[in-house]
């Protein structure tokens, strides 16, 4: 293992544009599915960044959303952004109070900014468990505007006025401008309690996106390659000052393949792991490789906000007429997640960081086993050795000869800097070794390759770990989560036993136009009766906001099993 110095350009690309202070500043806008929830249903949300001109831009790969009371972050989610875009959901809590709250969206890099330049909008959660109802009358000085029907320069409409429970249905729109860069549309049943203060696509496309102080900070680094973990570097034997000069850390994603980063420390002992592909829960180890001797580790740090500007909300009251429909829409939540909870996740494997392939992989049930690791490396692993102290060498070829060094050893992905630990370990848990016998960098330490050890099922049985060593779950990005819509293609299918209960109809944050003018989008109607809002929300790639809603009513079917009608 060598160490090299190397220059870190975190801002290798134009932070420039044309503007007052002549500093990118990137803004973000969060569209949600509906403005009105129940404590523990799913928030189906998604994200765009432009700038200050409202322009499209692509630059931060993740964006953090936090639902918040009046002071503190009650659910927090990373959503991955591609091409300025993303989408995602967040969970509600099930035993969140009934009330107003507050969703912030913002990127690392705003950040450096203050508060005032994140996205915000209020929702309403309601918790029938937890409610108390006013006997009053509704009140709607907060209802929302409603544009029936036209957008800027398109139409919006649905092929009938009036709909039967599980039938099926077409959206047209219409004259549509060319240079679409997003387009989303969600149905959902017509909110009958009004939100206070929500902030639709053109109440935001309205308001200047300058910062009043103009300050900026240059603290935090953007994500304009993938997440930032962020750490600090704790001594656990005597918590003297750390020498950040000696100390190298690294991360490393559990499971198959190579995927390791090494962080940036600066002078404060504050270490940077500059990730990709982090998308999910995954476990993740932290390691120091230390050349003074001493016993260091990595704190993982959380990316979000930890201290929220306090604002007062106002009280969120239920009126006695809306509570046999609120009543009605619990229980169809209940269900739905009984019968479709199955349904609603994707899970994405990590791709591996690390594009190196193994040129030589030894399946050791294919060998006579041995009870010793020196043994198995010693009989039948060419091109590695272990050394009198224990320390292991892999030769890399160099012309017409071949050179040692030390490479990098992983266990089920954990990288083992001490190699007494893997000199030690019980080889009859191993099932194959991988070698990568090419020089590799990571964060300025070169490795003469990497020896990948791989247990029968990944979870490193028996390893016995030192305090600088720590292994924890960590949660990424967001993985994919498939908005359930059910299938009426056909009578049996309508009359299908499993019952439907979606208060959200439809939701696609991601409606491919094709340049064409016109488009059709198909949808289902539920088991719910009532008045439907469709809504669709976008942005051109001139900076040009589109926004525009209709209406359609959902009435009880005559020819479809009573059982599955919402009454």
């Amino acid at each position: 293992m060598r160490r090299y110095v190397y220059l870190l350009l975190i801002y290798s690309i134009p932070l420039f544009a044309e503007g007052k202070d002549d500093i990118l500043h990137e803004r973000i806008y969060l569209q949600t599915d509906k403005q009105l929830y129940l404590a523990g249903e799913l928030l189906w949300m998604k994200l765009i960044t432009v700038d200050t001109n409202k322009n499209p831009l692509s630059f931060s790969k993740v964006a953090y959303v936090e639902l918040l009371d009046e002071s503190k972050s009650l659910a927090q989610v990373k959503i991955e952004l591609s091409d300025g875009v993303g989408d995602g959901w967040m969970e509600l809590p099930p035993n969140i109070p009934t009330g107003y709250y507050r969703l912030i969206a913002y990127t690392r890099f705003m950040r450096n900014e203050s508060a005032e330049v994140f996205f915000e909008k209020n929702i309403g959660i309601v918790n029938l468990f937890q409610s108390t109802v006013n006997t009053g009358e509704a009140k709607s000085d907060h209802a929302p505007s409603v544009e029936v029907g036209q957008g800027n320069t398109f139409s919006l409409s649905t092929d009938k006025t009036t709909y039967v429970t599980r039938d099926q249905g077409n959206l047209h729109i219409n004259d549509l401008p060319e240079n679409i860069w997003t387009l989303s549309v969600s149905i959902t049943e017509r909110e009958s309690i009004p939100i206070y203060g929500t902030n639709y696509i053109q109440s935001w496309g309205n308001q200047s996106l300058e910062s009043s102080d103009g300050k900026f900070s240059n603290v935090f680094s953007p994500e304009y390659e993938g997440h930032i973990i962020t750490g600090k570097i704790t001594d656990t034997q005597n918590k003297e000052d750390v020498p950040v000069g000696s100390l190298t850390p690294f991360l490393a994603f559990l499971g198959e393949g190579v995927r390791m980063f090494a962080g940036w420390v600066d002078s404060k002992a504050q270490v940077s792991f500059y990730t990709t592909y982090t998308s999910g829960v995954n476990e993740v180890v932290t390691a120091v490789s230390d050349l003074s001797g001493g016993k260091y580790r990595v704190n993982i740090e959380s990316p979000f906000i930890q201290n929220h500007v306090t604002k007062q909300l106002p009280v969120l009251q239920l009126d006695s007429i809306y509570v046999d429909q609120l009543l009605k829409r619990n229980v169809a939540l209940q269900i739905l997640y009984s019968f479709t909870g199955d349904s609603l996740n994707v899970q994405s494997n990590l791709d591996s960081y690390y594009k190196g392939k193994a040129v030589v992989s030894y399946a050791l049930d294919d060998y006579t086993r041995f009870p010793t690791m020196g043994e198995v490396i010693t009989e039948f692993v060419s091109g590695i050795r272990f050394r009198r102290n224990r320390t292991l060498e892999m030769a890399v070829d160099r012309g017409s000869y071949r050179d040692f060094g030390t490479p990098l050893v992983l266990l089920d992905g954990i990288p083992i800097l001490n190699h007494q630990l893997i000199y030690n370990y019980n080889p009859l848990l191993v099932q194959r070794i991988d070698l990568y016998p090419q020089v590799c960098v990571f964060g300025g330490v070169a490795f003469y390759g990497i020896v990948s050890f791989s247990t029968y099922r990944n979870n490193y049985p028996s390893l016995d770990l030192d305090s600088s060593t720590q292994i924890i779950d960590y949660e990424g990005t967001q993985t994919h989560r498939r908005f359930y819509v059910p299938d009426y293609s056909n009578e049996e299918k309508k009359h299908d036993q499993i019952p439907d209960y979606r208060h959200t109809l439809l939701w696609d944050p991601d409606v491919q136009t094709q340049g064409k003018p016109s488009i059709q989008i198909p949808f289902n109607t539920s088991s719910f009766t009532g008045e439907f809002q469709v809504t669709i929300e976008g942005l051109t790639k001139d900076g040009k906001i589109i926004r525009a809603t209709s209406s359609f009513n959902v009435e009880k079917g005559k020819n479809v099993n009573k059982n599955h009608e919402s009454d």
